[in-house]
């Protein structure tokens, strides 16, 4: 017995909030990540690190805008 595959076609509603979400769930993800670089700026000494930190906490959150914005689109 074939396992069953599901397949949407691009027009599909279901493969549009498919990907939507998706893109959604990058965004969380990349927030996440940002949250996790702002605690450990804030948890270092080093000034110099803490600056480097919050600048890829700040790039992630750009990243994770992008995605948001993307997934706006299909909604």
């Amino acid at each position: 017995m074939k396992p069953q595959v599901r397949r949407y076609s691009l027009l599909s509603r279901k493969a549009t909030r498919a990907r939507g979400g998706i893109r959604m769930e990058r965004a969380m993800y990349f927030r996440r990540q940002a949250e996790v670089l702002l605690g450990l700026a804030r948890a270092t000494i080093d000034l110099g690190v803490a600056r480097r930190l919050r600048s890829l906490a700040a790039e992630f959150q750009d990243k994770a805008d992008e995605f948001e914005g993307d997934a706006a689109d299909f909604l």
